[in-house]
């Protein structure tokens, strides 16, 4: 009876974390920049923090270590030289690699729509400022700006859950570079991201498994003879 209440301690746990919500912070300005919060896990994906040459070194003598000792596996297996498949071998290969592709696309296809479907958007702040080197120019590109970004904005609204937004965009006659500051935040349950991911991942080995059986009955299947 305790291991029940233990392992369902440890399934509520579970259960816990996965409804804690994961925020993403996206920022764009002149590079991308994206910070995860995980209750209090912080982590930094971009951009990434350059090497040392301390860290570079040692990985260049991982690498060469990686590779001294896939050569000398293969001449302990009298791999010398990779012969090269058959053609029908080839072909057959080939066609399985666009039918897994196709798989994979269709699936991740889906994965992503539901990402975005249950992802919340919110203090999402967009500033341009157009500017050229001709006053003219600028004020007939801060015209059509205007009507781009109130376009995608609208658009967006469509298929994007987006809460608090605030758009600007204006106009610079004293410099000649136009500049573009973004800022969102991204709200996901890791309950819902692992649904969607369980269900792509059986979608595609449901497709791989009617692809394999088409497979097996066409070559089962025997020629008909016509009299």
């Amino acid at each position: 009876m305790i291991i029940v209440w233990v392992l369902l301690a440890i399934l509520g746990l579970l259960l816990l974390l996965l409804c804690i919500p994961v925020v993403a912070q996206i920022d764009f300005l002149d590079v991308f920049s994206i910070r995860v919060r995980y209750g209090l896990v912080h982590l930094k994906l971009l951009p990434a923090k350059e090497k040392t040459p301390k860290q570079k070194k040692a990985a260049e003598e991982k690498k060469a270590k990686k590779e001294a000792r896939k050569k000398r596996r293969e001449l302990k297996k009298g791999k010398k030289a990779k012969e090269l498949p058959q053609k029908g071998t080839a072909k057959k290969n080939f066609f399985e690699t666009v039918g897994i592709a196709v798989d994979l696309a269709a699936e991740g296809k889906g994965f992503l729509g539901c990402m975005l479907r249950h992802a919340y958007f919110y203090q999402m702040r967009l500033e341009v400022t157009v500017a050229t080197e001709d006053a003219a120019t600028t004020a007939i590109t801060y015209g059509k700006m205007n009507g781009w970004v109130y376009s995608l904005y609208a658009l967006a609204k469509n298929f994007l859950k987006i809460g608090t937004c605030q758009i600007r965009v204006g106009m610079d006659f004293l410099h000649s570079d136009t500049t573009i500051c973004f800022h969102t935040k991204m709200r996901v349950i890791p309950l819902v991201a692992l649904g969607a991911a369980l269900k792509a991942g059986l979608g595609f080995l449901k497709r791989q498994m009617a692809r394999e059986a088409e497979e097996n009955h066409s070559k089962t299947e025997k020629p008909k003879v016509v009299q």
